[in-house]
């Protein structure tokens, strides 16, 4: 199958205990203004295509993304895009994805908790021009970087960010981070890197131990 599961302007709806793997694309797409979904204990995974995802939510709001399964897929694990607002991340499995375990693109007001986010490549978590997202209670391991922010006012809080070949937690810019109560222990460069666009970030009362 092109996708295991699409939804196109579908509100409402439960799915919930599916298999959703090995399609020709993704294991489920939310598309066109859909909202208001719940989406849980499903196994979204080995959607090895060249742009396989285990989810994507595009254009779809207000969605419960919780307790699955999505490992190894050819690019992202779960996949945000095109003002995905105010949707909750959270309780789900994403691991040895080929590129980003999740990718949050132009998206505000996410909820990203509870997640366990491993070995994936290059990055864990990357949060890209949105605003207002809530990244915390996540492990991001044995990725190279555990956690990419390239937004503004994120919260990062209380994660476990830690033996990833690079860094911990990376800002590339945006303005507005708040970093608190992370544990942020061997990594192999920095625990925490900040670029020369991130501005305005205030960082206290994590645990971090160098490598």
């Amino acid at each position: 199958a092109y996708t295991g599961i699409r939804f196109d302007n579908v509100d409402l709806s439960t799915v919930t205990g599916d298999s959703l793997g090995a399609n020709g694309r993704h294991g489920m797409e939310l598309v066109n203004g859909s909202d208001t979904n719940t989406i849980s204990n499903s196994e979204l995974s080995y959607n090895t295509a060249s742009s396989g995802f285990g989810i994507e939510l595009n254009n779809s709001t207000f969605h419960t993304v919780s307790n699955h399964i999505l490992n190894s897929n050819a690019q992202y694990g779960v996949y945000m895009q095109s003002s995905a607002n105010k949707n909750t991340v959270t309780g789900n499995t994403v691991n040895t994805n080929s590129s980003y375990g999740m990718f949050l693109l132009n998206s505000s007001n996410l909820t990203i908790t509870n997640n366990t986010v491993n070995g994936n490549s290059p990055e864990g978590i990357r949060l890209n021009s949105g605003t207002g997202c809530v990244i915390s209670g996540n492990t991001a391991m044995s990725n190279q970087y555990g956690v990419v922010i390239a937004a503004s006012s994120a919260i990062v809080t209380r994660n476990v960010l830690s033996c990833n070949t690079k860094n911990g937690l990376y800002v590339i810019s945006g303005s507005g981070l708040y970093a608190a109560q992370n544990t942020l222990t061997n990594n192999t460069e920095y625990q925490i890197s900040l670029g020369l666009s991130a501005s305005g970030s205030k960082i206290e009362r994590n645990n971090i131990k160098p490598s």
